[in-house]
């Protein structure tokens, strides 16, 4: 009799310890196919490029929204959307300006991104009254490339976007600070 209750209790038992086994089993993932990749934004990117270097703004912003919807993280795609809400209203809307300084501070930790987006920042500080902040933005992208030109390589071709360069960046440092008003270094950054 002790025997019969022995495997009576091991049998009554033993269901309990097949479930977690079978979900162990069950919850290991197979190697058999591997992960699809990650699609590429690059080609997005480059077209947003030349679209905004031929001042196809609009088109440019598409580009980049979609290269984001691929990547959220991607520097270029957030610069590129940052540039074309710049071209497409030169910051009329106030809440756009927002945008694109968020978009414009994804860049400034970059090393190839620094320089543009520094550039934008001091713009868009400029459009917002922030005239002090301007003239911190354009002094460090000044002190990153004195001779900045706001240019983007796609295979092998260089697009110069809407002609920014230092001389542009020196103008809104010289209105930033005539409006703080800082009038003898206006008149020094224009000479």
């Amino acid at each position: 009799m002790i025997q019969i209750n022995l495997r009576e209790k091991l049998s009554h038992n033993s269901k309990w310890f097949i479930f977690p086994l079978l979900l162990l089993l069950l919850a290991c993932p197979s190697e058999d196919e591997p992960p699809d990749p990650e699609p590429d934004p690059g080609p997005l990117i480059a077209s947003g490029f030349i679209n905004l270097a031929s001042g196809f703004y609009e088109d440019a912003l598409d580009n980049f929204d979609d290269a984001l919807s691929l990547s959220r993280t991607n520097i270029s795609a957030n610069m590129g959307k940052a540039w074309s809400m710049l071209f497409l209203d030169n910051g009329v809307d106030g809440s756009s300006l927002d945008s694109m300084r968020f978009f414009f501070e994804k860049g400034i930790g970059d090393s190839i991104w620094s320089a543009d987006a520094y550039c934008g920042l001091a713009m868009v500080a400029l459009a917002q009254n922030n005239y002090s902040l301007s003239v911190n933005h354009a002094d460090s992208l000044l002190s990153i490339n004195s001779l900045y030109v706001f240019e983007y390589v796609v295979g092998g071709n260089t697009y110069y976007i809407n002609d920014i360069d230092y001389h542009d960046i020196l103008l809104v440092k010289a209105q930033a600070q005539f409006f703080t008003p800082d009038y003898q270094g206006a008149y020094d950054t224009l000479s």
